[in-house]
């Protein structure tokens, strides 16, 4: 269910109402005790699973002017789901994130949601930022913009600058900005792209910013864009085909995958799936991070999850795509989606073989706890050794002097010791003093999440 809500709401473009029917009687003394059940759970130290999250958001939006007290309750709500949410994975993660849709889009939850994403984005100690800074995007509320515009210009490290970016280039196309917004976003993506060491994900989303810009943009960001787009090859494909990679070389690598996974599927009667090339063609070249998360969670639903999976992970063996960051990277990260045992083996081989470009191995380092089966036992401590614990020697510079996506791999590493529940490893990491300051942090942060939360997500039916 939560898929097909996840559809619905990106089709059409909008906060509200769950879209599919769900029946639910407002005056129905069940429905009122079942909620009032499920509010008391959410405010309490209970565990709420996903349907729990799923029922009581649907529930809400029959009583739009329902009287919860005190009214701070709303962000009691608000910050409990998104923690939840943010430490999630799977259908879980799914559930819970379109019940934060649902009550951002709620008449009394809009507000709280918003100050409960900006407040976690601002948090230094914080470990997830994408995913908060990624919610403002569908709200029209003036607060969300303003808290993603302080983002781009002073954002608290470089996660939160990446979430900003992916989150103010969807948000152009939703008409949420005022026409001086726009023009600052513009000279603020020009000097972006015209900039050194900026991180991949950040030019991509200032370039598609940049193709959504409305005609009326400046004279000096029109011919900015064009001097950019003529020396950038990613800015130059965003702008001109609205894809990350050349149309020839996305065609080829689509119709590649379309044609392994139709040899592999079981089926009665296709031999080509026009559906299924343009979801891949999404999942894996789109700009923007929504539709391809979308496109992703679409084909992992279908019956060629396993098919594309297996295909996905023969490409990531080629050396010839490895190479390529721009195509291994969005690869890495679909394969969230369709990992077993054998993929998540592979991700961890990303992590640890020499030669591979940073931007595939940060990439690996944040997928490798979504991994399902149980990983290589030898894993963990090589991990360590090359990123965490001296393996690489900018590691230890700590935050003000590692390349970024070193850094960045390490807090993956730990988020992914946190998706799996690693308690043990996340223990002796915060305690380990020749381990990087950073690390520690990360560690510390998610041994401080609350029992409750933790067991929520832990539940097998999470």
């Amino acid at each position: 269910m939560a898929i097909a809500d996840a559809v619905y709401r990106e089709t059409l473009g909008r906060l509200g109402s769950p879209t599919l029917q769900r029946t639910v009687d407002p005056l129905s003394p069940a429905v009122r005790n079942r909620t009032g059940q499920l509010l008391d759970m959410a405010l309490s130290t209970d565990a709420m699973n996903g349907d729990d999250w799923d029922e009581l958001t649907v529930n809400l939006w029959a009583f739009p002017a329902v009287f919860v007290h005190p009214p701070t309750a709303w962000a009691v709500l608000a910050e409990r789901l998104l923690l939840e949410m943010i430490i999630s994975g799977g259908n879980g993660w799914l559930q819970r994130s379109e019940a934060l849709f649902r009550l951002l889009g709620h008449p009394c939850g809009e507000m709280p949601v918003i100050a409960a994403c900006a407040t976690l984005s601002a948090d230094r100690t914080n470990q997830i930022f994408i995913e908060p800074l990624t919610i403002l995007e569908m709200s029209s509320h003036p607060d969300a913009a303003n808290h993603l515009l302080r983002q781009i210009v002073d954002p608290t490290n470089d996660h939160a600058h990446r979430g900003a970016w992916w989150a103010v280039a969807e948000k152009v196309g939703r008409g949420h900005f005022t026409s001086a917004q726009l023009e600052a976003l513009g000279d603020q993506a020009v000097a972006l792209l015209t900039a050194d060491a900026q991180h991949p994900a950040c030019r991509l989303a200032a370039a598609e910013l940049l193709r959504q810009m409305p005609a009326t943009a400046s004279w000096r960001v029109r011919s900015a864009v064009r001097r950019v787009a003529s020396v950038d090859a990613l800015t130059g494909n965003v702008l001109k085909t609205g894809r990350t990679a050349p149309a020839g070389v996305a065609a080829a690598v689509v119709a590649g995958l379309a044609a392994d996974a139709m040899r592999l599927t079981p089926r009665d009667v296709l031999d080509h799936d026009p559906m299924l090339a343009h979801l891949l063609d999404e999942m894996l070249f789109h700009p923007q991070i929504s539709h391809r998360l979308l496109a992703a969670q679409l084909i992992a639903a279908s019956p060629y999850s396993v098919a594309i999976g297996a295909a996905i992970g023969d490409e990531l063996r080629r050396p010839r795509v490895l190479a390529s960051a721009e195509l291994a990277v969005p690869m890495v990260n679909a394969l969230t989606h369709f990992s077993d045992v054998d993929r998540r083996r592979l991700v961890e081989r990303l992590v640890l073989a020499p030669g591979v470009p940073a931007p595939v191995m940060e990439a690996a380092a944040w997928s490798v706890g979504h991994g399902r089966g149980p990983g290589d036992l030898r894993f963990w401590p090589a991990a360590f050794a090359r990123h965490l614990a001296g393996g690489d020697p900018h590691v230890h510079t700590g935050p003000a002097g590692a390349p970024p996506l070193t850094v960045s791999a390490a807090r993956g590493l730990v988020y992914s010791l946190g998706i799996h529940h690693n308690v043990a490893l996340l223990r002796k990491l915060r305690t380990d003093t020749s381990a990087p300051h950073h690390v520690r942090i990360a560690a510390a942060w998610w041994l401080n999440i609350p029992e409750h939360i933790l067991s929520s997500v832990r539940r097998p039916d999470n």
